[in-house]
C-alpha cells in the first residue's frame, strides 16, 4: 500500500505538468515521438547514478559548506542530469521530422526533462515518504520541466537558426540548463537558511522558461492566423471579390496582436483540477490497497470508492475545461 501511494503522488505531478504544455500546442506532436522522447528521459536515470557514483568523490572530500554544496550540486545533479537530457534530444528529436516548429524543441525538451522526473521522483519518494512527494511535487518537477523548456527553446534556434551558430545554440542551453539546476540545488545542499534563494532561482528559471514558450506559443497562434487569412484570401480570388476578402483577411491578421491570455477563471479551473486529480488519485490507489488487504469490507470501499470518483470526475473535467477555455485577446482596431 505505501508503495502504491507514494508511486502515484510522485508520477501525477510530472503528467499533470505534460497535459499543460502538450495542451498549448496547437499542432500537436505524434503520439509515438513523444513517447520515445519520454521514456528516453526515463532510461537516462540509470546512466545518471553510474556516472554520479563515479563522480562522487568530488563533494565527498570537500570541506566547507559552500564548497560541498557546490561540488555536489554541479557534479552530482546539474552537469550529469542535463548532459543526458540534451543526449535524449540530439538522439531521439532533433532528426524526426516532426520536429519543423519553433515551438516543438521547447515541447519535447519538457517532455525529456519530465520523463527524467518521473523515475527520480518515484525513486526519492520512496525513500522520503509523503512529504517528500510533496514539496517535490511543487519544486523539483516545475523545476525539471521548465529546464527542459529552456534547453529546448536553445535546441529550436540550434535548427531552425544560421546552421553556423547551431552548435553554440545548442552549447548555450546546456549551460544555461547546467547553472540554472546547479544553482538551485546549491542553495538546497547548505541544508541552511539560504536554502530559501532555490526559490529565487526557481522563480528566475519559471519566468524565462515561460516567456520563451508563450512566445513561440502566440507566434504559432499568429501563424495559423495568417495560413487562414491567405486561405481566405485565396477562397475569394476564385470568387471574384480579392479586395474585399483581401481587407478582411488584414483585418483577421493585426488583431491577433496583443497575444491572447487564459482567464482568471480558467486559470483557477487548472490549478484546482490539478490539485484534486492528485489528492483523489492518492486515495483511490490507497482504496486499492485496502481491497487487497481484505480488513474492510466490500461494501464500505465501494462507498468509499464513488465518494472518490465523484470528486475526481470533478475536478478532471475542471482541469480540462481550464486547458480548454477560449483565450481572451484584448480588444484592438484594424491597421
Amino acid at each position: 500500500m505505501p508503495f502504491l501511494l507514494l508511486t502515484a503522488s510522485a508520477i501525477m505531478p510530472a503528467l499533470l505538468l505534460f497535459w499543460y504544455f502538450w495542451a498549448k500546442d496547437k499542432n500537436p506532436e505524434p503520439r509515438g515521438a513523444l513517447l520515445k522522447t519520454f521514456f528516453g528521459g526515463v532510461l537516462i536515470c540509470f546512466p545518471v547514478v553510474f556516472v554520479v557514483h563515479g563522480l562522487e568523490g568530488y563533494w565527498a572530500g570537500a570541506e566547507g559548506m559552500w564548497p560541498k554544496a557546490f561540488t555536489k550540486a554541479f557534479f552530482g545533479a546539474g552537469i550529469p542530469e542535463e548532459s543526458f537530457k540534451l543526449l535524449v534530444l540530439l538522439t531521439v528529436v532533433w532528426r524526426n521530422a516532426a520536429f519543423d516548429e519553433k515551438i516543438d524543441g521547447m515541447i519535447y525538451g519538457v517532455t525529456a526533462s519530465l520523463g527524467f522526473a518521473t523515475l527520480e521522483n518515484v525513486l526519492y519518494v520512496s525513500t522520503g515518504g509523503l512529504g517528500t512527494a510533496v514539496m517535490r511535487a511543487v519544486t523539483a518537477v516545475p523545476c525539471h520541466a521548465f529546464l527542459g523548456v529552456i534547453m529546448g527553446a536553445f535546441l529550436t534556434k540550434a535548427k531552425f537558426g544560421p546552421k553556423e551558430q547551431a552548435l553554440g545554440f545548442i552549447a548555450t542551453g546546456l549551460v544555461a540548463a547546467i547553472v540554472l539546476h546547479g544553482l538551485y540545488d546549491m542553495f538546497l545542499f547548505t541544508q541552511s537558511g539560504w536554502a530559501v534563494c532555490a526559490l529565487v532561482v526557481l522563480a528566475v528559471m519559471v519566468r524565462w522558461g515561460r516567456t520563451m514558450f508563450l512566445r513561440e506559443r502566440d507566434a504559432q497562434l499568429t501563424q495559423v492566423t495568417a495560413t487562414t487569412a491567405q486561405v481566405v484570401v485565396a477562397m475569394a480570388s476564385a470568387d471574384g471579390v480579392v479586395s474585399a476578402a483581401s481587407v478582411r483577411a488584414q483585418s483577421v491578421r493585426t488583431t491577433v496582436a496583443p497575444p491572447p491570455a487564459r482567464s482568471w477563471g480558467a486559470r483557477f479551473k487548472i490549478f484546482f483540477g490539478g490539485v484534486g486529480l492528485t489528492a483523489c488519485s492518492l486515495v483511490a490507489v490507497a482504496l486499492v490497497a485496502v481491497a487487497f488487504d481484505g480488513k474492510t469490507e466490500m461494501l464500505g470501499i465501494i462507498i468509499l470508492g464513488f465518494m472518490t470518483f465523484v470528486p475526481g470526475a470533478i475536478s478532471f473535467w475542471l482541469f480540462r475545461a481550464g486547458l480548454r477555455a477560449p483565450m481572451l485577446t484584448p480588444m484592438s482596431q484594424p491597421a
